[in-house]
């Protein structure tokens, strides 16, 4: 049996990579291969760390320490190189959105000296809300690109678009598809007639939208595109299910454009697949994507999709989903949701499914990389 470090596991069930890996290693043979996870930030939920546990992994969570954030650099380093080495992990997967941040593994991993380097991207480009910081992170990218591409021994992306931004090309990569479990996502009626009640929208036709408020999501041009909607559809609701840096400034636009009762910002929740059950449209107009794994999810609940010309074409898996282009204006987008929205349910459970999307069959996928080692 193979034991694996991997990286990315904060904030399991309310991150969208952080959740993909737990679904990895839950979904492996344990025979052949276990996930141990590096999670160096967030409070991870009671059930998570069970089924960790009951898989026979290890979760590390550093401890508090106190000082400023170079010292903590610092401390976060030699934490990560003491597991890998009292572990004697021969095998460091790498899960990043950015080369400075693969780099920052792939040194301590070196100096750990572990055998195999797995470096995996998940993104195209920086997020950050602050444009200048934005800026200088792209630079460390492009700097530190080249030392991730010699160093890292198996080179994995969730698309080709994530393969050429952390890797220059797609040519020596293997892509993984973001794999979700199929059964849990797809439409349950009941659900969605409980907590539609509950929310006291029997009568509303509800626009949702999961994921971090953060720049990538380009969330407070969401909320814009509601707002058209609203003046078309009156009985429309938005819900904003996620949390992030921006979720203040959303609150407050909300607010000042006496929108509060007609959107909810529900932050981080367990049950996303309860909630988008509930909807009766997906809508995520982001500024980028790795791929996008709550695209494929809104699928597979059903849900007509509309993504930005952004996102890549891995997310476009069934004809439920719709590209609308980041140019286009919020009356646009908000026209084309309107006449493109059908009530007739779709199941494309089995189209997801075939087309190597479930958990399971990225799994393997990964299962076969690290037997190969």
């Amino acid at each position: 049996m193979k034991r694996v470090l991997v990286t990315g596991a904060s904030n399991i069930g309310k991150a969208g990579v952080a959740t993909i890996v737990y679904n990895w290693g839950q979904n492996l043979d344990q025979k052949s291969v276990v996930y141990d996870y590096l999670a160096q930030h967030g409070n991870l939920d009671s059930y998570f760390e069970n089924k960790i546990k009951e898989k026979g992994g290890i979760l590390y969570v550093p401890e508090k320490q106190p000082g400023g954030r170079i010292k903590k650099h610092f401390s976060n380093m030699l934490w990560i190189k003491k597991i890998l080495i009292d572990g004697k992990y021969e095998i460091f997967h790498i899960n990043a959105d950015s080369a400075y941040l693969a780099a920052w593994y792939i040194l301590i991993a070196k100096r750990a000296k572990v055998k195999h380097i797995i470096v995996h991207s998940h993104s195209t480009m920086i997020d950050d809300n602050r444009e200048l910081t934005r800026g200088i992170k792209k630079v460390l990218h492009v700097l530190l690109r080249p030392y991730v591409i010699k160093n890292g021994e198996k080179k994995l992306a969730c698309s080709k678009e994530a393969a050429r931004w952390m890797f220059r090309t797609e040519e020596k990569s293997t892509i993984i598809p973001n794999g979700i479990d199929i059964e849990r996502f797809v439409r349950n009626d009941k659900v969605r007639e409980t907590i539609r009640k509950q929310e006291n929208c029997d009568d509303k036709w509800i626009m949702g939208t999961v994921g971090r408020l953060s720049y990538q999501k380009n969330v407070l041009f969401n909320v814009r595109i509601f707002e058209k909607i609203l003046e078309k559809k009156p009985n429309a609701i938005l819900w904003l299910v996620g949390d992030g840096p921006l979720r203040e400034e959303v609150e407050k636009y909300i607010k000042d454009r006496n929108l509060s009762e007609h959107c909810k910002v529900w932050g981080s929740r367990n049950d996303v697949n309860e909630l988008l059950s509930a909807m009766d449209v997906f809508v995520l107009p982001s500024l980028f994507e790795g791929l996008g794994i709550v695209y494929i999810e809104a699928q597979a609940a059903g849900l007509p999709t509309f993504a930005s010309d952004a996102v890549p074409e891995e997310a476009f898996v069934t004809q439920l989903i719709k590209r609308i282009p980041l140019s286009a204006s919020e009356q646009d987008w908000a026209e084309k949701i309107l006449n493109t929205c059908s009530d007739t349910m779709v199941d494309v459970g089995n189209e997801i499914d075939t087309k190597g999307y479930s958990i399971n069959a990225s799994s393997k996928l990964l299962q076969q990389i690290y037997e190969a080692i």
